[in-house]
Parts: structure tokens; C-alpha cells; sequence
């Protein structure tokens, strides 16, 4: 009897403790997705930022996800409101090229929206080209973060 009480507790302690979800894609809340890709190698550096400030780097396809913890989520939120007073939903770009750079927001209550372009293609605004460097300079300073966090002190 001893037994089951146990079991009992040590499964009500894993299914509370569980989070709500494991990766990005499956979190119900808004996200952005960005990336970009191709040239001679093909590979594709993607981030995922969460609404909630939850940051992620690779894609689902690569078969790998790796939360990245920072201090700035006010800065996450400064990119959605970004998105939205841009108007960047209104966009419809869908160019490819050698390189290619994407965004996509995914809303809860609405479809996903991509936006994609290449390199040398002037169908993309360049507020949407600054946004992109200002996501990747976002990523990156997140991963030097990281970086710094780890290395021993002498």
C-alpha cells in the first residue's frame, strides 16, 4: 500500500513540474521565427523568439532546439511591437537566391505569416533588412552572453 501512495506522489510530482511545453513549436503563444541560409554549404542558422521572451536557436528539421537564457525579455517584446508598428504583416515577399533571409510570425489567433528574401533583391524595404540584422544582432549578443557566462575566472 506504502507502494502506491508513492507512486501515486512521485507522478503527481512529474506531471505538475512538467512544463507546458518542450520546444517552440509547441508553444501556443505568438513567436517569431528568423533565419537565414544557403550559399555553397546550404546551411540554414535559425532563432526562435518566443512572446513570452524564451529564446531558441535550430530548427526542427536540423533534429535539434537549444533554449538560450538571457536577461533582456523587455527586448523581446520591443520586437513584436516592432513587427506590428512596421507593418510588416502586409508584406507578401517570397524571394529566393543564393542567400536567403526570412522572418516568420506566428500569431496564436492567426495564421503564420513568411516573409523571404534574397540577397540583391530589391522587393525587400530596408526597415525589414534592418529588423532582420536587429534580430541577428539580438542572437548574437545573446550568444556572447553565454559565452562570457561560461568561461572560467582566473
Amino acid at each position: 500500500m506504502k507502494l502506491l501512495y508513492v507512486a501515486i506522489i512521485s507522478l503527481s510530482c512529474l506531471i505538475a513540474c512538467k512544463s507546458k511545453y518542450n520546444t517552440p513549436y509547441d508553444y501556443t503563444g505568438d513567436k517569431i521565427t528568423f533565419g537565414s541560409g544557403g550559399g555553397f554549404s546550404g546551411k540554414i542558422t535559425e532563432y526562435t523568439l518566443l512572446s513570452n521572451g524564451d529564446f531558441y536557436k535550430g530548427t526542427g528539421s536540423e533534429g535539434f532546439v537549444d533554449q538560450l537564457p538571457h536577461d533582456m525579455k523587455d527586448k523581446a517584446k520591443q520586437f513584436f511591437s516592432s513587427y506590428d508598428a512596421m507593418k510588416f504583416d502586409t508584406l507578401n515577399i517570397d524571394e529566393t537566391g543564393n542567400m536567403t533571409h526570412y522572418i516568420v510570425i506566428d500569431r496564436k489567433d492567426k495564421e503564420p505569416h513568411r516573409i523571404q528574401w534574397a540577397d540583391y533583391v530589391e522587393a525587400a524595404p530596408e526597415s525589414l533588412r534592418i529588423y532582420h540584422k536587429n534580430l541577428f544582432a539580438f542572437a548574437k549578443s545573446v550568444n556572447t552572453a553565454i559565452k562570457d557566462a561560461s568561461l572560467p575566472i582566473k
